[in-house]
């Protein structure tokens, strides 16, 4: 090992400041043992960084379509999100023609954001009481949607999310 390799690799080491699963430097992949209690704790971290907005695609006609949404997450249910919309919105059509759906939350403090593209969404059978608790703290999200007991809940379920920021080497967490 060159000096110039070692330096790359101490510089890797210092950019992070807990185990991650598998992360890039460079030319190297460098690869650490998951702790689930350490990441799972990060996802709440980086979802409340979200302020419960994210980017939510969806794909029609094998044309993806994406649009800014409010969205729930209960820790009680790993890996599972809830969006309250229109029953008549564009994104239900969708999610019921085809399945498949990618999120990525909005950065916050340092770009700290959660992405997927390894999650299935349904129009969930929960009445909106069972979800309400999740957005009772949110004040815009309740100002768009007056009557959310009207409304279609989509579940998203995802497999697995990717930590990311623009200052700490990502993780990956999966359900």
């Amino acid at each position: 090992m060159n000096f110039a390799h070692l330096l790359n690799v101490i510089t890797c080491f210092s950019n992070f400041r807990a185990p991650m699963s598998l992360f890039n430097c460079g030319k190297m992949q460098l690869s650490t043992k998951l702790t689930g209690d350490y990441n799972m704790a990060n996802l709440v971290e980086y979802l409340s960084e979200a302020h419960q907005l994210m980017s939510f695609a969806t794909v029609a006609d094998n044309h993806p379509s994406v649009r800014t949404v409010g969205f729930g997450y209960d820790e009680a249910e790993p890996g599972v999100f809830y969006i309250v919309t229109k029953p008549e919105s564009t994104k239900v059509g969708e999610v019921e023609g085809n399945e498949n759906v990618a999120f990525s939350t909005f950065p916050g403090t340092g770009g700290k954001r959660v992405s997927t593209n390894q999650a299935i969404a349904k129009v969930s059978d929960k009445p909106f009481s069972a979800i309400a608790h999740l957005f009772k703290d949110n004040a815009g999200w309740k100002a768009g949607h007056p009557h959310p007991e009207e409304e279609t809940i989509l579940e998203v379920h995802v497999k697995s999310v990717l930590l990311e920021s623009f200052v700490e080497a990502p993780a990956s967490i999966t359900f």
